[in-house]
């Protein structure tokens, strides 16, 4: 397993700043524009249903978008919309672009929260996003090469799953595009209640974008439990992989088995938070960003004030020492 980076939103920051060659002030401040939110074990928090990215997540993913400026992003795995939210705010502000959701899942649009692929997509971004229900594999499969400017991949986290749609993604990515993959640091799982069990989610992950060949990189922004990977296609080689090894991957010592297949705290935390799109909806200004109750920034970190516009460029300071602030400890709610 590769190592994993932790820290707080703008120390995981700088580190992907890193790794893609850009100012890590820039992200930082692109990530302090996204107020949007995301899932959190602690119902007052949440902005997103069980099964969304976090809030963090969401800001990196934002960051990347604004800072690459890509004109198509694509996600594998929607679901109800969490992650296009963060996506279609970006392209939305970057003043151009599109975001194509790809899910097999089309849910039921007058269910609960989460039933329908996109459900969850504030009206003033939907105009951004492009919902497709298919395959992801078969959709990316039939992509132009080097066509996509990013990809964040959030389907079924099986070694055998992501390596395929990753080493489909590699193909399709323009040189100097990114692949983001969603839970590469789930290691650990942490649940309303205060427990944390371990998870083998992220070691399948990261299983499979070996496997696919992906120089990737592992973060996990506090308070996430679920994690990004970063891979940059960085030349148009074509790397040999070998075929998944069925035998082995079904062997019990294998990472990904003996552990429950749902989340065992999942109805305590459903019957504690907004049931209907509308109370999800109602309890944030997803395009302008103005906080209704909590902001839900979830850094650690205070964010800088947003870019400044090309006409006021940002004047970069020599930059100084600064001193590691102790992460702020949050006591978990209890769950009745």
């Amino acid at each position: 397993m590769a190592e994993l980076v932790r820290g707080d939103l703008n120390q995981v920051l700088t580190f992907i700043s890193l790794q893609i060659g850009c100012d890590p002030q820039e992200l930082i401040a692109y990530a302090g524009e996204d107020t949007l939110g995301g899932y959190h074990f602690d119902p007052v928090e949440a902005r997103f249903p069980i099964g969304s990215l976090w809030g963090v997540e969401g800001q990196v993913l934002y960051a990347l978008v604004r800072h690459l400026k890509p004109e198509t992003v694509v996600e594998i795995g929607g679901w109800a919309g969490a992650s296009a939210s963060h996506l279609a705010l970006a392209v939305q502000r970057n003043g151009s672009g599109k975001v194509i959701s790809v899910d097999s899942y089309i849910g039921d649009s007058a269910g609960t929260v989460g039933a329908a692929h996109g459900q969850l997509i504030p009206p003033a971004l939907k105009t951004f996003v492009e919902l497709v229900n298919a395959d992801g594999r078969v959709w990316l499969a039939a992509q132009k090469a080097k066509s996509i400017g990013l990809i964040f991949e959030d389907a079924d986290h099986s070694p055998d799953l992501v390596m395929e749609l990753s080493r489909l993604a590699l193909a399709k990515l323009k040189v100097g595009g990114y692949l983001v993959n969603h839970d590469a640091g789930h290691v650990q799982a942490y649940y309303p209640n205060g427990n944390v069990t371990p998870s083998p989610v992220g070691q399948n992950v990261q299983d499979g974008l070996s496997r696919a060949g992906a120089n990737f990189r592992a973060y996990l922004a506090a308070p996430s439990d679920c994690g990004l990977a970063v891979t940059v296609k960085d030349s148009d080689a074509t790397i040999e992989v070998p075929q998944p090894m069925t035998t082995q991957l079904e062997t019990a010592s294998q990472p990904g088995t003996g552990f429950p297949t749902r989340d065992p705290y999942e109805q305590l935390f459903e019957s504690v938070v907004p049931k209907s799109p509308d109370e999800f909806l109602k309890r944030r200004d997803f395009v302008t960003g103005a906080p209704i109750g909590n902001a839900n920034i979830e850094s650690q970190s205070t964010p800088p004030e947003p870019l400044a516009t090309k006409a006021n460029p940002i004047v970069r300071a020599e930059k100084k020492p600064v001193a590691k602030k102790k992460p702020v400890k949050k006591s978990a709610p209890k769950v009745n």
